[in-house]
């Protein structure tokens, strides 16, 4: 490849952005370079008149080519708006038009520096790149290091620490910490190729392959405080200052970043720099500034800038945390309908959250444009999401009842916009900002759904066919699409997603409370609160006081403000669900009616489990190509990470035909014990023996059939002091939660403990333990509560299986026969194998008043003695169905 005497020819990509606009400044003032802009097909952004234009299509590489032939370098600055795999194109491209120079996407901080790359995500993509231009070797590469642009940075709090609106400074560690900022472009791309008689003159020849450095300062927080001092015209006393450690503020922004907070990606990247490891500081580098005869900048020049930018910009300079319930000014305002481009900070959020699940690369950048669906006399809201590129591989439709905030869309709509996939973003009826005056769960998304669907195939970028996804509530509204399966529907993946809120809060015979926590959160806006993250999970200690009152609707009513949904409080008192309301949430018949594929996710610690597993069941049976995957997750952890990653593989493969069938089995089932994952054909594995455990004296568990006669054990439920939910998994759990220990439930006095002598040798049990329980009390109205666990050599007591029932006043004297929850686990030789037995896990399940009283309005208390029968001829067993 030859090399000009000197560039001549420069093609910039990204010329209009922030990075690329200085650049082309810079070029054409030195009136050395005839500069071209490199853009794609749909941009409308506007250049100087001596700026040619070239417009491409990144998914026709040729155009790319064509573009750059006869350039002398190529200067890539990508903006958020390109999509992963874009500069690996670019390189691509300009090596097969023969371009010999090329200064890749850098501008940052040294990203030599191996720990700073490992800590800070983003920057693992500038070594990727350079070591993409050597392998392809076709052009050489200057790679500029010039840490953080002062102004742009200076400008952001949540950056540098400066905060100029509050006067305040939050220095990192002592704010001690120097840090070298700068830039310079024109300079390098002006040097000759080769060098010259003149030893002392420098050449492109001498950086080839390299990463060279330059500075416009070398400084500290405490330098930019004073410098901002000066040009406010203030004191230092009018400043706060506040201290932070850097190592504990960059953990910060790691956090935050899993919560979805915009502000934790300044946070996490910026601080960094400052720690004093010195990564951020050139001082042991090979500086260009005087090879390159930059002049010297004034610090109170550029700190001006900084402030000037503040003043006019809001949008980039005031980041915050985002609540979950967030919507933007644009989305909140129905007269701005224009399509938006994803912004820079949205971009680094979703690269960050597509690396953190594992899904693969992007692919595009995607805009946001604000609809409203007309369902009679109610207009629902919605964004549409569409790729910058094209073809796009498809609809998917998500429906929700969150609304369609950005934290809302990243996991639902962001990641796959960004991957080729437009996505309608729904907003369910009462959730804001879509018209009604609030969520009934599960009793308008039949209707809503459907008509959102007849309204999709008449708008003019309907793809001809769609599928839907999301998780919890969001699987809820696509069973209810199902009840009248759409032709046009191809896939659905559903995570965790009961099909009959009814069933859901009654299916036990007992009030599942989490309806009371679901509607807390959806009723919060009402009462002044915003219901973030850190409310969601302070919300079993915030609602504590309202299960233990007595009655039960007295505390709900208190607690909402006297702004009980009118849905929970009949709800709440309608325990054999008679209202007709309820026929509407259930959406059961889709069981029935769906014929496409359908994955279902759940996990073992998911309380949702019991009815995504009958869907599966009742789908086998009637045919439908269904899958399912259960791994060792929460009701949450059921949503996020490497389920995500295999929604999206199956929505590829069934949708737009792209990627093998990414199931080879029906079944995916993570073993706890082992912690392996297995395939099966189907679910449960035909067991090859029961193991039978039965309930003996002296708290044993035996595999010998009691020989005595009249043997019992007995225990007290107090629902004043009732029996708590220790062990017993709830939906808003932690993401990351395996297993559930119930070591201190089984040391109560309330409740019946049995224990097997250690196990000989490992017993896997998979499918549903069952339970044989002769049992009696001295009223009728109890509840009970079974529990499988495993105890360790430490005495340790993990949950594997349960089940809870409110029992029938009128039962008659025959055993109880129960089936537990699903699970696959290996019993380790040495453990132990326990069996619970209680009489209520509050507020898990709002406990059993003990008068038959209703569960709403009861207001008297009864204990109850329970009695577990375990004698000869009244044998109370565990079976358990043996797989190995």
């Amino acid at each position: 490849m030859h090399d000009p005497e000197f560039i001549r020819n420069v093609a910039i990509v990204g010329a209009s952005g922030h990075v690329g606009s200085f650049i082309v400044k810079s070029l054409l003032q030195t009136g050395k370079h005839a500069v071209t802009a490199i853009t794609r097909i749909n941009s409308d952004s506007k250049f100087p008149e001596n700026v040619q234009v070239k417009k491409v299509d990144y998914s026709a590489p040729e155009t790319l080519v064509e573009a750059l032939k006869g350039k002398d370098a190529l200067v890539i600055t990508l903006s958020s708006h390109a999509y992963q795999d874009a500069e690996v194109v670019l390189i691509k491209a300009a090596g097969e038009a023969g371009v010999p120079w090329i200064m890749p996407n850098d501008w940052s901080p040294d990203t030599t520096n191996q720990k700073l790359v490992d800590d800070v995500f983003v920057f693992k993509s500038k070594v990727t790149t350079r070591n993409a231009i050597a392998e392809i070797g076709k052009s050489s590469y200057i790679s500029l290091s010039t840490g953080f642009w002062y102004e742009w940075s200076l400008a952001i709090p949540a950056a540098f620490g400066i905060d100029f609106r509050n006067r305040k400074a939050t220095f990192y560690d002592e704010g001690e910490t120097a840090i070298s900022v700068g830039r310079a472009v024109a300079a390098i791309l002006s040097l000759p190729t080769r060098g010259g008689s003149d030893a002392l003159s420098l050449s492109l020849d001498e950086l080839r392959n390299k990463v060279v450095y330059v500075k416009s300062f070398t400084l500290s927080q405490k330098d930019m405080l004073s410098s901002a001092i000066r040009v406010t015209g203030t004191a230092a006393d009018d400043w706060a200052i506040v201290k932070e450690s850097s190592q504990e503020r960059y953990s910060s922004g790691l956090s935050d970043i899993k919560e979805g907070k915009r502000i934790g990606f300044a946070k996490m990247m910026y601080t960094r720099v400052f720690f004093p490891d010195g990564c951020g500081n050139f001082k042991e580098k090979r500086l260009l500034n005087s090879s390159l005869a930059l002049p010297e900048e004034d610090i109170d020049e550029a700190t001006k800038r900084a402030l000037e930018r503040l003043m006019v910009t809001k949008s980039d300079s005031n980041l915050t945390s985002a609540s979950i319930f967030y919507v933007p000014s644009a989305i909140r305002n129905p007269h701005i309908m224009a399509p938006v481009e994803r912004g820079w900070i949205t971009f680094i959020v979703d690269r960050l959250a597509g690396w953190w699940s594992g899904l693969p690369g992007e692919t595009c950048s995607y805009t946001v444009e604000f609809l409203q669906i007309p369902v009679g006399s109610v207009k629902l809201a919605a964004n549409l999401y569409q790729p910058t590129t094209s073809p796009i591989h498809g609809t998917i439709l998500v429906r929700t009842s969150y609304g369609i905030a950005p934290l809302m869309a990243l996991g639902n709509a962001r990641m796959f916009a960004s991957r080729g996939y437009q996505v309608l973003l729904a907003a369910c009826r009462g959730t804001d900002p879509s018209d009604g005056q609030e969520v009934v769960p599960g009793v308008y998304e039949a209707e809503d759904g459907l008509a959102t669907v007849t309204w999709m195939r008449d708008q003019p970028w309907y793809t001809g066919s769609f599928a839907t996804f999301g998780g919890s509530y969001l699987g809820h509204t696509q069973w209810a699409i199902l009840t009248d399966p759409p032709p046009d529907m191809k896939a659905a993946v559903i995570s965790t997603g009961p099909i009959d809120f009814g069933a859901f809060t009654w299916g036990t015979g007992a009030m599942d409370a989490h309806m009371l926590a679901w509607a807390d959160i959806m009723t919060a806006p009402k009462r002044g609160i915003t219901p973030s993250l850190a409310y969601i999970k302070k919300l079993p200690q915030t609602l504590q006081p309202v299960y233990d009152s007595v009655p039960f609707m007295d505390g709900i009513s208190k607690h909402l403000q006297n702004k009980t949904p009118p849905w929970l409080e009949e709800l709440a008192a309608d325990d054999k669900l008679t209202k007709p309301l309820w026929k509407k949430a259930d959406q059961s018949v889709a069981l029935k009616k769906a014929n496409i594929p359908i994955l279902q996710t759940t996990g073992w610690n998911d309380s949702v489990l019991p009815m995504v597993m009958h869907q599966h069941s009742v789908l086998v049976r009637q045919g439908a190509p269904a899958f399912l995957t259960i791994g060792p997750w929460s009701h949450l952890g059921s949503q996020r990470g490497p389920t995500m990653v295999e929604g999206f593989k199956f929505i590829e493969h069934h949708l737009a035909s792209r990627g093998d069938d990414p199931r080879t089995s029906q079944c995916r089932v993570f073993v706890t014990g082992s912690k392996e994952w297995r395939d099966f054909p189907s679910w449960p594995p035909t067991p090859r023996s029961t193991r039978e455990l039965f309930l003996a004296p002296n708290k044993a568990l035996s595999q010998e059939e009691p020989t005595e006669q009249e043997t019992s054990s007995s225990f007290t439920f107090d629902p004043v002091n009732a029996t708590p939910h220790i062990g017993m998994p709830r939906p808003f759990d932690g993401i990351t939660i395996a297993s559930y220990d119930d070591t201190l439930l089984a040391q109560r006095s309330d409740v019946a403990v049995f224990d097997s002598m250690p196990i000989e040798s490992d017993l896997v049990v998979c499918g549903k333990p069952q339970i044989e329980l002769y049992h009696s009390s001295d009223h009728p109205y109890v509840d009970g509560l079974v529990r499988l666990s495993e105890v360790d050599s430490r005495g340790k007591s993990t949950r594997i299986s349960d089940v809870y029932k409110r029992l029938d006043p009128a039962r008659g004297s025959e055993p109880l026969s129960l089936a537990l929850s699903d699970c696959a686990h290996v019993f380790r030789k040495g453990t132990k194998i326990r069996v619970i037995v209680a009489g209520g896990a509050h507020p898990a399940y709002v406990r059993n008043l003990g008068t038959g009283e209703n569960q709403a309005y009861g207001s008297t208390t009864r204990a109850a003695v329970h009695t577990i029968r375990h004698s000869k001829g009244s044998s109370s067993k565990l079976l358990l169905p043996v797989t190995l």
